[in-house]
């Protein structure tokens, strides 16, 4: 039976429902719920949370949290990940910039690039060494890759994974630096992991127990500023987001948080060494680097490594994280945003490019959201009604609304208002949007706008240091389709939504 059945079970049978409250034998509904959750492997607490009215209630709360539909997508600086309606791994996108820092993102074996201009997927491409596993969740950031597997294994890949032999258990590969194809992380074995994420240097999971592993293989490059240290420790890095110290020569294996450990979480999200979790009483814990204000307390210092609570954030359902902002969506389907550095990602109105604390977004005072995400400077937002909002930075047309232009506030996408919008990705320079098919069906269309070599567009392509005017020409009577450069690539661009055509996604 599904959780909806199991609630109305619960209002309107009483032989299911069971006695009195203080009777001390199960009713057949919380037998049912509490082996399930056994079954699932889901940790139930000894005793009932004081927020809860009962034991039934509670369970069906944790249930409908656990069976929440997860991302089937994901986008990084330059690339997308895609759970196809099969349940198949898919990417598509660019692993080439200027510094090759995006290098292996796209999980295809490395025997694929013949030279440096084929480092491109136009369409979704299934990714063969994932064949047979189905893929619960997926996390993508500019130079990494993770997903999920139903059994609770998590697979990486991407560039700066020189520690192989620590990470993976085998020896790396002949590029060090370079994971080209999806490793399966020992370090996680043992643990069951239902969600991942993973921002610019750390990576995070889930577990089914509510426990929340991190660690991080990001070096430091010749030329490249290394993170500061507090005074106590010139060998560690403090505002790494891992939730305790990190030494500096940049590897951490996969460590649970111990300061979360009394504490059931069931949901995370990673920004720029910062990680945010949230617990099953819907609080919200913070730990990593606190530049702009990211994690979310006006008397924190530059840092702090020990995971603590954003006092002002309550009855939280879910956290997203750019680059230097961040939004929590609460129970009652509004959205508060904080951080920021002199960026326009935080759609609280003209001019406002800071927030040390949350604060309420007034655009949706009357609405309520199902959905949030962010892209490294820009967010979206997903309605009730199915309806797309997006704002912050717009140079690359990611925001969908038919121009560059930064958006203040969040602004709805127009030309998706006439279908039901279920969930939302951004990238750095492109936004990815999965819109319902039919009505009850498990499938969804996928859209993208921005950088179309980032989402797939069958025409996309970056196509080397000097652009094809020609090429463009026979294009540029599309609506909304523009040419720019982006790292000295030429590139096509679309400012407003496109269907990837014959491409469905699974809604997880």
């Amino acid at each position: 039976l599904r959780t909806a059945d199991l609630s109305r079970l619960s209002l309107c049978s009483r032989a299911f429902r069971g006695g009195p409250s203080q009777s001390t034998e199960l009713s057949p509904l919380e037998l049912a719920l509490r082996l399930r959750s056994q079954a699932l492997e889901r940790a139930i607490p000894q005793q009932l949370p004081s927020y809860a009215p009962g034991w039934i209630a509670f369970l069906l709360w944790c249930e409908r949290r656990q069976d929440r539909p997860l991302w089937s997508i994901a986008a990084g600086e330059q690339h997308t990940l895609l759970v196809r309606a099969d349940g198949v791994l898919c990417s598509c996108g660019s692993q080439e910039d200027d510094f090759c820092s995006s290098l292996g993102v796209l999980g295809l074996s490395r025997e694929m690039w013949t030279s440096s201009w084929e480092r491109e997927i136009v369409m979704p491409t299934p990714l063969p060494v994932m064949a047979g596993k189905i893929i619960r969740h997926v996390a993508a950031t500019d130079s990494y890759s993770l997903a999920a597997t139903s059994d609770g294994e998590v697979y990486m890949w991407g560039w700066r994974t020189e520690h192989a032999q620590q990470l993976f258990g085998r020896p790396g590969p002949g590029e060090p630096e370079t994971q080209f194809g999806p490793a399966l992380v020992e370090g996680l074995s043992g643990h069951r992991v239902i969600e991942v994420a993973t921002g610019p240097s750390h990576h995070v999971a889930l577990t089914n127990a509510g426990a929340v592993i991190t660690w991080s293989v990001e070096l430091i490059l010749e030329g490249e500023p290394a993170p500061p240290a507090e005074n106590d420790g010139d060998n560690e890095v403090p505002e790494s987001g891992l939730g305790y110290r990190r030494p500096r020569s940049g590897f951490a294996p996969p460590t649970v948080v111990e300061a979360l450990a009394h504490h059931h979480i069931v949901a995370i999200a990673a920004g720029m060494r910062c990680t945010f979790a949230v617990t099953d009483d819907g609080r919200v814990f913070s730990f990593g680097s606190h530049l702009g204000g990211c994690l979310g307390r006006d008397s924190d210092p530059q840092s702090c490594h020990v995971p603590r609570p954003i006092e002002t954030l309550q009855k939280v359902s879910s956290v997203a994280a750019g680059i230097y902002h961040c939004l929590a969506l609460t129970d009652e389907g509004q959205v508060f945003s904080w951080g920021g550095v002199k960026t326009y990602s935080l759609g609280l109105g003209q001019g406002v490019t800071n927030a040390k604390t949350p604060q309420r977004m007034p655009t949706f005072a009357d609405a309520r959201v199902n959905r949030i995400a962010c892209g490294s400077c820009h967010s979206c937002a997903v309605t009730s009604t199915g309806l797309l909002y997006t704002w912050g930075e717009g140079g690359m047309g990611q925001l969908g609304h038919g121009d560059q232009h930064i958006q203040w506030q969040p602004k709805a996408v127009e030309a998706l208002r006439g279908v039901r919008v279920l969930a939302a990705a951004g990238g750095r320079t492109h936004t990815v949007a999965v819109v319902e098919e039919s009505h009850g069906d498990d499938r969804g269309v996928l859209y993208g706008f921005g950088r179309a070599d980032a989402f797939g567009y069958p025409f996309s392509g970056g196509f080397g240091p000097y652009a094809d005017e020609l090429l463009f020409r026979e294009r540029e009577h599309e609506a909304g389709i523009t040419l720019d450069f982006f790292g000295g690539i030429g590139c096509y661009i679309s400012t407003v939504p496109r269907s990837i055509p014959d491409f469905r996604l699974r809604l997880l």
